[in-house]
C-alpha cells in the first residue's frame, strides 16, 4: 500500500523519544564533568549535551523520512543533465569524514583541536572542484536550454481583442480625459 508522501507519520515521536532518552542515557554515562570545572563550563557542557540531542532527533527524523521515501535523494549527486558528478560526491564524502573525524576529537578531548593545513586544503581543493564544476555546468549551452527551454508558443504574438457578438452592447472606450 503506498503512502501520500506528505501524510505525516503516524507515531513518529515514539522512535524519536525512544532515541532522545537512549541518547540521554548515553550521554550522562560517557560524558564526565572535569573534577575542577567551573559552573560556565559545566552549563556549556549541558547546553553541547541539548543541543546534540536536538540535532540528532532531528537527524533521526530526516533518516526516517529517507528510509519511507519522503525524502528523495536520487538526485543528490547528479548532475542536472542526469548521471552522477564525481565532484558533488567528493565534496558531500569529504565533508562527513572531516566533519566526523572533528567532532571524535572534540568529544575525545573537550576542546577544540588545532586543524592541520593539509585537511583544510584536502577540503578546500573538494569544494573548489566542485564550484568549478558547478560553473562549467551553468555555463554550458546544451545545459542552459535544458532548464530554460525556448517553447515556441513563448513567442506568439497576443491576439487581438475578440469583437462583441452580434446583440451585444459594445464596450464603452475609457474616457479621454484632457490635460
Amino acid at each position: 500500500m503506498d503512502r501520500d508522501p506528505h501524510e505525516p507519520i503516524p507515531y513518529l515521536w515514539i522512535p524519536v523519544a525512544v532515541f532522545a532518552v537512549l541518547l540521554v542515557i548515553f550521554l550522562y554515562l560517557w560524558v564526565k564533568v572535569p573534577p575542577k570545572a567551573s559552573v560556565s563550563d559545566q552549563l556549556a557542557l549541558l547546553v553541547g549535551c541539548v543541543i546534540l540531542i536536538l540535532v540528532s532527533c532531528i537527524g533521526l527524523v530526516v533518516l526516517i523520512n529517507m528510509a519511507t521515501n519522503r525524502i528523495d535523494l536520487s538526485q543528490l549527486v547528479s548532475e542536472p543533465g542526469g548521471g552522477a558528478s564525481l565532484s558533488r560526491f567528493q565534496f558531500l564524502i569529504f565533508t562527513f569524514v572531516i566533519a566526523l573525524g572533528l567532532f571524535l576529537v572534540v568529544a575525545h578531548s573537550y576542546s577544540f583541536p588545532q586543524i592541520p593545513s593539509a585537511v583544510l586544503m584536502l577540503l578546500g581543493i573538494s569544494g573548489t572542484t566542485y564550484a568549478v564544476g558547478k560553473g562549467i555546468t551553468a555555463t554550458d549551452p546544451t545545459h542552459m536550454n535544458k532548464v530554460n527551454p525556448v517553447h515556441p508558443a513563448a513567442h506568439v504574438p497576443p491576439a487581438a481583442p475578440a469583437a462583441p457578438a452580434p446583440g451585444a452592447p459594445a464596450a464603452a472606450a475609457p474616457p479621454v480625459v484632457n490635460p
